[in-house]
């Protein structure tokens, strides 16, 4: 069972990253946060460097898929209004 922790993410942790935001919940990806800030020229923003463990998609476990996805940090502004918040640690039992 996994337990969704709200706090601050940091290198080493265990992530899972809602593509759609947390409504929902059948899109995401899981991974360890290997790096934290604007990693790649083209980004306008910081993001976590997320080596890939896990990516579902409507519900179904992909099996092919990248090595790594760099989702925006939680706080990043986004377009119109709001924050992203879409990246919630996880705590493996």
């Amino acid at each position: 069972m996994e337990k969704e922790i709200i706090e601050a993410i940091k290198i080493g942790d265990t992530i899972r990253s809602y593509d759609f935001g947390k409504d929902h919940p059948d899109c995401y990806i899981e991974g360890t946060v290997e790096e934290i800030g604007r990693l790649l020229d083209w980004q306008g923003c910081d993001v976590y460097k997320v080596k890939c463990s896990k990516k579902v998609f409507s519900g179904k476990v992909i099996v092919e898929h990248e090595e790594y996805y760099f989702p925006p940090v939680n706080g990043t502004p986004m377009m119109g209004s709001g924050v992203c918040d879409f990246v919630s640690k996880i705590e493996k039992n």
